[in-house]
């Protein structure tokens, strides 16, 4: 501050307070709700372009009339879209476990040495593995893995199976029961060999064909298995064949131990969303120059008549599993937003993955059950964090298997709008209906939401309309429902002449539209637009092409007849409430509410200069009132600050009258 010690005039910036005013969220935006190929599942996502949409969700595709919708909603200039994916029950996410080799296998010997006499006990030389199977081999006419039997000893004949020899009891084995995996107590067996064979002396009383584990002789684990006692020879077992059924001749035989050490887990890939989609994709890891580094690549595969190709569609290089790296795996995979795949948190820094020679698909992908009507009902919901008025449609509706479905897919869409102070629901009708009978389908969908809301919050469209295939040979057209560019086009009007412009006349023009499926009658345009249920009709003008020409809502009642008078309503009401959100907490006083007047008549005055609102001055156009008169002191007390809006609304011109008179010789205008 300048030191005021002489006379004279001083001068000094100072910052004025100002309104905090909340960003404008009043604009309208789409919102669909259908079955995608592909894309998140847990909250609708924005979308601003058909690239954007194609990238989350995936192209055009003649199973998911969602993606048909979206190419019409910005076809007609839709700008903004909130998309939410509806999928299945019990749908799985596509994964694939990325490892750092195909691991090894590694073979040792234990040797069982004949004795030279029947008392002499046989010694079994341990393998160096620790564990793993152990194949019993003879040493002549034997291959690894053979099974074999062993012969002798029993009265009768019996089979001994799951035999191993497992722990080492001085130079006993120890028998065990099988059945109950309890040592048999007084039970000993002690194994010699004579010659080419093995004696078993046992010390129990096990019945014949009981089966029974056998440990012990050696000082590490292994397995002899399939072992069949088959027939007695004195007291010996003889070891047959059972590829030949001959016995073995020879003095010694090898247990031969495979030890396979299976490939680690480094990382695990998953796909971006659950979805039968990711069976698509595949993922390979290729060098980068080092040993420490390594590179991912996602390729695609797609299929067109019966002809498949794998594309590269992203790749990631010079990666590393250390977590300080800039390049770490999982910061440079997971930070890319748009990217198909995902890594999972849990990975093994201390190995690296080995380098694939060809891409490994993703598996485990599903869409789950069948979508049912309570999956679309409850994905409205997910809708509910999104703070911008809506323009809601149900794409997958018209395509319904059943015009029942159909009317309670749309109809239940209208119930969210419902419930809802700033929604606005568009419906249509299954194809191939007359007139009338798109009468009776939208009387049908009304009857579904009549007790949510009177219908002044929806609007109904008819016919379909014929587009160009641009997934077909030049010249061949498709059908399309027309819901998708109508929400298309009640945004594009916002943007160009707001929501006051009912979206409808001449300027409306369905894009891409070459035909209708149906060609009206004056009659039946004069059924349904006086219909209890009105339905707004697209229709060939000449001159102009394929324009909407209907602009009711449902409730065709005076004063909610009209789409412009609910959605200037919506439009009004949402931005009133941006403009005075900055007074919560502020004392409520004569200097808040003049501060309300002033934003609010800024508001108001600048719709009506831009056509909103009639009357030919501010005056006759609106009012705020926000004082003492609206807010008491019991108010005050009740933290009530209560505003008073009047405004006087445009109705669109639905009829031109025109007088027509002949002048006469005598007659003047």
């Amino acid at each position: 501050m300048a030191n005021l010690a002489r006379p004279g005039v001083y001068i000094q910036e100072v910052s004025l307070p100002q309104a905090v005013q909340a960003a404008n969220t009043a604009n309208a935006v789409g919102a669909f709700v259908g079955i995608l190929p592909q894309g998140p599942t847990s909250a609708p996502v924005q979308v601003s372009t058909w690239p954007d949409f194609v990238k989350t969700f995936g192209g055009l595709n003649d199973l998911y009339p969602t993606t048909w919708a979206a190419y019409n909603f910005f076809a007609n200039n839709g700008r903004n879209l909130y998309v939410k994916r509806v999928i299945g029950s019990g749908s799985g996410i596509g994964t694939v476990a990325i490892n750092d080799g195909t691991g090894t296998t590694t073979t040792t010997t234990a040797t069982v040495t004949a004795a030279s006499s029947q008392s002499t006990t046989a010694t079994v030389t341990a393998a160096s593995a620790a564990s793993g199977t152990v194949t019993y081999t003879a040493t002549n006419t034997f291959v690894a893995g053979q099974t074999v039997s062993i012969t002798g000893l029993s009265t009768a004949a019996f089979n001994l199976t799951s035999v191993t020899i497992a722990t080492a009891t001085g130079s006993q084995f120890t028998v065990t029961n099988a059945a109950t995996g309890t040592a048999v107590t007084g039970a000993t067996a002690t194994a010699t060999a004579l010659s080419n064979t093995v004696t078993y002396t046992a010390t129990n009383t096990f019945a014949v064909g009981q089966t029974v584990t056998i440990t012990g002789l050696s000082t590490t684990a292994f397995n002899l298995s399939s072992a069949t006692i088959a027939t007695r020879s004195s007291s010996q077992f003889t070891v047959t064949s059972t590829a030949t059924g001959t016995a073995v001749t020879g003095a010694s035989a090898t247990a031969t131990v495979t030890v396979t050490t299976a490939s680690n887990t480094v990382f695990t890939i998953n796909a971006a969303s659950a979805g039968a989609w990711s069976g698509a994709y595949s993922v390979k890891i290729v060098t980068a120059g080092s040993a420490s580094r390594f590179g991912l690549e996602v390729y695609q595969t797609t299929t067109v008549n019966g002809n498949s190709t794998t594309t590269l569609l992203e790749s990631y290089t010079d990666l590393s599993m250390s977590s300080t790296d800039r390049n770490f795996v999982l910061s440079v995979v997971n930070s890319n937003t748009t990217s198909v795949i995902n890594i999972s948190n849990s990975l093994d820094n201390t190995k690296s993955p080995a380098v694939n020679a060809t891409p490994v698909a993703l598996s485990g992908g599903s869409d789950g059950t069948t979508v049912a009507r309570a999956d679309y009902a409850s994905a409205w919901t997910t809708f509910d964090s999104i703070v911008n008025p809506l323009v809601i449609y149900a794409p997958d509706a018209p395509y319904a298997a059943t015009g029942t479905l159909t009317a309670q897919l749309h109809g239940d869409a209208v119930v969210y709008a419902s419930s809802r102070t700033d929604c606005f629901a568009v419906f249509d009708t299954p194809s191939g209906l007359s007139a009338t009978a798109a009468q009776t389908q939208v009387t049908a969908t009304y009857a579904i939401f009549s007790g949510a809301t009177s219908g002044n919050i929806a609007a109904a469209y008819y016919p379909w309309y014929n587009i160009p295939d641009t997934t077909k040979s030049i010249g061949v057209t498709r059908l399309q429902a027309p819901g998708a560019g109508v929400v298309g086009q009640y945004i594009a009007t916002d943007a160009s002449r707001g929501p006051s412009k009912t979206p409808a006349g001449l300027q409306n023009v369905m894009a891409l539209a070459v035909s209708t499926e149906h060609l009206f009658t004056n009659a039946e345009l004069d059924a349904i637009n006086t219909s209890v249920d009105p339905i707004n009709a697209i229709r060939q003008v000449p001159g102009a092409g394929i324009v909407i020409m209907g602009g009711r809502t449902l409730d065709n009642t005076p004063n909610n007849r009209y789409i412009n008078i609910r959605r200037s309503l919506i439009y009004i009401e949402k931005s009133m409430n941006d403009l005075t959100s900055f007074a919560l907490f502020e004392n409520n006083d004569s200097r808040l509410w003049a501060q309300i007047r002033t934003n609010l008549n800024s508001f108001l005055l600048a719709y009506w200069q831009s056509g909103g609102l009639r009357g030919t001055n501010p005056t006759q156009a609106y009012y705020v009132k926000c004082d003492a008169t609206t807010t008491s002191f019991s108010d005050m007390q009740q933290g009530k600050v209560n505003i008073e809006v009047g405004v006087s609304l445009e109705y669109p011109a639905e009829f031109v009258v025109i007088k027509l008179g002949q002048l006469t010789g005598n007659a003047s205008a």
